[in-house]
């Protein structure tokens, strides 16, 4: 017992130890900002973190002797300053993250506010998935905010010759597309000033899909829109009528399907037509 409680009070003291100094040296600010109902928070640091990471974020304006975690859904630049920007997109539910989405209404996108972090958490060092010939990536809803850093991660791998993925395939379960829209694209929603830092999801797979291929990958993105109905799996063979937004380029645009997807059988039918190691990840 008395090494059990020795040992949490090391774990407690060195965590709070590894918080107070990341957080002195970098006295971290964050823009809040609401884009089509979804909160995106963007912190300027020095810190490093891997694909699929966590924090733990403390917001002193809003509840100082709260911390909640969220996925990063950045990575960190390669550039030689090393100055990296975290990024969160946060859907607002019930409780902390329906007053954060308030804050952020009303608040200037430009406003830098205060917020001690804690973290990262997670896996470290390099992403796993680079080992694999071929990655499979599934996401349901904000799900994607913990794929797209793997998804970049995998596509820079491609480019450096770093590993032997070639192929990745991201199928992406939401309830509606407006709800995809909303995720994806630059709008600003309820708040009133345009946010120009938001960069849209799809123009993001567009950007990926161009580099991947110049790499001699692949890269294909399949969002599925479970609708009314989404409890019950149908075939991914109907299309769902979508606009194309002004500027949207061809290499952006998403074909979405109808129907829930069968994972069971997505992942079956990849690992027996895929050559080579199949690897799998995602988050619904």
């Amino acid at each position: 017992m008395n090494a059990t409680i020795a040992l949490f009070g090391i774990g407690f003291v060195a965590r709070l130890f590894m918080m107070l100094v990341s957080n002195l040296l970098f006295r971290h600010r964050a823009q809040i900002s609401l884009q089509s109902g979804l909160i995106r928070v963007t912190i300027p640091t020095n810190m490093k973190w891997s694909p699929g990471m966590h924090i733990f974020i403390r917001f002193a304006h809003i509840r100082p002797f709260e911390s909640h975690p969220f996925t990063i859904a950045s990575i960190p630049s390669t550039e030689a300053d090393g100055r990296n920007e975290m990024v969160f997109i946060i859907r607002p539910e019930t409780g902390f993250t329906h007053v954060l989405a308030e804050v952020a209404a009303k608040s200037s996108p430009d406003r830098k506010s205060p917020v001690i972090l804690d973290g990262p958490y997670g896996e470290t060092g390099v992403n796993q998935l680079r080992a694999y010939d071929s990655v499979l990536l599934l996401a349901g809803g904000t799900g994607i905010t913990f794929i797209v850093p793997l998804l970049v991660d995998l596509v820079s791998a491609m480019k450096l010759k770093d590993g032997p993925c070639r192929k990745v395939d991201i199928f992406w379960a939401v309830k509606s597309y407006g709800e995809q829209r909303s995720c994806s694209r630059g709008n600003t929603g309820a708040h009133p000033n345009p946010v120009d830092a938001v960069k849209s999801w799809e123009s993001q797979f567009g950007e990926m899909k161009t580099a991947a291929s110049l790499a001699g990958g692949i890269v294909a993105v399949n969002v599925c829109v479970t609708g009314a109905s989404g409890d019950k799996e149908r075939s991914l063979d109907t299309p769902v009528e979508k606009e194309v937004m002004e500027g949207e380029t061809a290499s952006e645009k998403v074909s979405p399907t109808s129907g829930r997807p069968d994972i069971p059988s997505i992942v079956a039918e990849r690992a027996r037509t895929w050559s080579g190691h199949v690897g799998v990840a995602g988050k619904f």
